[in-house]
């Protein structure tokens, strides 16, 4: 927890990186993001990886298949189907995490929710989205540029991304100490989401998310998520996801859990 310990000598040390559960803006567990929030700029990581950082609710693929269940009760009755509010949120969450440690480098990694934007641009549609078509327009033009459709609507909607921030590509290798961070973790070569032990062959000394459950194979270790355990797509099945981050030093790796907010002991 911030500490290094050699014989009789104990000396503070920042991490190398904190890697945070699944973000999910705009359906963040309250106590888990203040808690989280509280680690960032207590520690002070030197590299802070932020996965499923965009929810993308708003223009999630599997929303138009439960017209009452997601597009009614979860969209419109909660507010969540506008694109361009999903981007401010994300936009006002940027500069928060920056505030808290404002000299850590912050990467967000390409993951299967941000390209819900992806999707949602190149199936086109936008056309029939009187919502979301007015930014969306925007937003393809400039998809087809070459811009990352998240980052550059971020941009747009909320005006500016902090200077420390990176948008990570699927092509980017991000390795700090050995251990591979730039992967979502969510695609592999023959089993789509991938087993702990398939990131272990392909990636082998790496931390990733995906799967919201801390989990640990050797020097291969997935962090959890930061989405309440309520989360409508759950209802009625078992729930093995965790509250979990990690922490990379020079000496190894640190899984720590959130419990009902509290991350620490007294």
């Amino acid at each position: 927890m911030g500490e290094e310990y050699d014989r009789d000598r104990v000396e503070k040390v920042r991490p190398l990186a904190m890697v945070c559960g699944d973000w999910h803006t705009g359906y963040t567990d309250k106590k888990v993001r203040k808690a989280t929030l509280e680690m960032i700029e207590e520690y002070r990581p030197e590299t802070i990886i932020l996965h499923d950082f965009f929810d993308g609710h708003s223009v999630s693929p599997f929303m138009y298949k439960e017209l009452i269940y997601q597009m009614i009760k979860e969209g419109v009755d909660k507010d969540n189907l506008s694109l361009e509010r999903e981007l401010y949120l994300c936009g006002k969450e940027l500069y928060k995490i920056a505030e808290r440690s404002p000299d850590s480098k912050i990467y967000v990694v390409e993951s299967n929710h941000l390209e819900f934007l992806d999707r949602y641009l190149d199936e086109g549609r936008f056309v029939k989205d009187p919502i979301n078509a007015r930014i969306a327009f925007i937003m393809a033009y400039y998809y087809s540029k070459g811009e990352y459709p998240v980052k550059y609507g971020i941009k747009e909607v909320y005006g500016s991304i902090p200077d420390n921030v990176v948008f990570l590509s699927r092509w980017d290798d991000l390795k700090i100490n050995g251990y591979q961070l730039g992967n979502h973790g969510d695609k592999s070569s023959f089993d789509g989401r991938g087993s702990i032990n398939t990131k272990e062959r392909y990636f082998g000394q790496s931390i990733t998310g995906h799967v919201h459950s801390s989990e640990k194979m050797r020097k291969t270790y997935t962090v959890g998520t930061m989405l309440p355990f309520d989360m409508f797509y759950l209802k009625g099945g078992p729930i093995a996801w965790t509250h979990s981050h990690a922490f990379l030093y020079r000496t190894g790796v640190q899984m720590v859990n959130i419990i009902d907010g509290e991350w620490q002991t007294s």
